[in-house]
């Protein structure tokens, strides 16, 4: 009973609170950036204060709730700023809606406790998980990292103080990690814009946007446009055209990897339709010509010519059944001069139209005689 009176005095004494957050020194970065960076004065997630318990016992029983005393949110997002400043950046703390993009900070888990049993030694340890994200003004989400980060102390007064401090320092170092990346550095420079949607009668459920390159106002270079529709493409632009090398799918669960020129698919590309169906090949005008293989997905393939969009000109048939036809096609329809071999091993040669047999020959393969 004396030794849980004592630990529970020793608890009182050694405190339940942590000051406020801060870090220690801060580590160089990788690579010196430069330029602005808005971010909002307050991270989101903190809960009142209170981040865990004192504990006595081997039961590991709370008796008192550590809580911080200043205002957490605006520690937080002091640390975020000091990490960005070692980095090279400008930073400027707005609330503004329309800057953009800005760096948001929010705190998935933060907690601490000690462990008094073992007294006159009493460890104190806490872990932090936040999440930095850089937004547009219309909300698209330009980069987003997480960070963990825990802190142990034996220090017998100011366990919780020194704990917390180890904590925010090792997050606070991996921030000067990223924020001296390139990747987060090309991330500021991406813009978002709103492009208005002249059809009026239809109803946008979604938002349209672009990120991306720009020159001259129009899409230029790399970027990625939203269609209401739900349509994402994802590559190379110019003069404001889907052109060069990019990916787009569709809201139906099709997707075009390829070539494109003038907001057209154009030259080599792979497109996956919602059934499974594959078609690798040509593309002129959003349409399938040229050389080019469609693979069905009942197991059906086709390999030769297209146009239009149709298996047209000369290509090769084969079906999943055991039918295979080599010939001339129209209009996706066996046309002109072809030999159907079936699964059975009987060959049919000659003219076709339509795709039906019109003047063909028809050969049976050699009955093996039995003895």
């Amino acid at each position: 009973m004396k030794r849980i009176v004592f630990i529970t005095l020793l608890t009182i004494l050694t405190g339940c609170s942590i000051s406020h957050l801060q870090h220690s020194g801060l580590k160089n970065p990788v690579q010196l950036q430069s330029g602005d960076v808005y971010i909002r004065p307050l991270a989101t997630g903190f809960t009142g204060g209170k981040v865990g318990n004192s504990r006595i016992s081997i039961f590991y029983i709370p008796i008192n709730p550590v809580r911080i005393k200043s205002n957490e949110a605006k520690d937080l997002m002091d640390v975020v700023t000091d990490a960005l400043m070692v980095s090279g950046y400008n930073v400027i703390e707005t609330n503004d809606p329309e800057a953009s993009p800005v760096l948001k900070a929010h705190v998935n888990e933060v907690k601490f406790n000690n462990y008094t049993w073992a007294a006159p030694i009493v460890p104190s340890f806490g872990k932090f998980d936040v999440t930095l994200t850089l937004e547009s003004k219309e909300g698209f989400i330009l980069w987003k990292k997480g960070f963990k980060s825990s802190g142990t102390s034996f220090n017998f007064f100011n366990g919780y103080n020194t704990a917390a401090t180890r904590a925010v320092t090792k997050f606070a170092n991996q921030m000067v990690d990223s924020f001296s990346t390139p990747n987060f550095y090309l991330s500021l420079k991406k813009e978002v814009s709103q492009i208005p949607h002249n059809n009026k009668s239809k109803k946008i459920n979604s938002k349209e946007g672009y990120i991306g390159e720009k020159k001259n106002g129009l899409k230029e270079g790399l970027g990625t446009y939203f269609h209401p529709s739900g349509t994402k493409y994802v590559g190379e632009w110019k003069d404001d055209y889907e052109h060069g090398q990019g990916s787009k799918t569709y809201v139906d669960g099709g997707e075009y990897v390829g070539e494109w020129m003038q907001g057209q698919k154009y030259g080599l590309g792979t497109y996956t339709y919602p059934s499974g169906s594959i078609y690798f090949g040509n593309w002129k005008d959003n349409k399938r010509n040229g050389q080019g293989t469609f693979a069905f997905a009942n197991g059906d393939k086709y390999v030769g010519d297209f146009k239009d969009g149709h298996r047209h000109g000369k290509g090769v048939y084969e079906a999943s059944n055991g039918d295979k036809y080599v010939g001339e096609w129209n209009q996706s329809k066996q046309h002109g001069q072809g030999t159907m071999t079936y699964a059975d091993g009987s060959v049919e040669k000659g003219t076709f139209a339509n795709g039906e047999p019109q003047n063909t020959k028809k050969l049976f393969p050699p009955k093996i005689l039995q003895h």
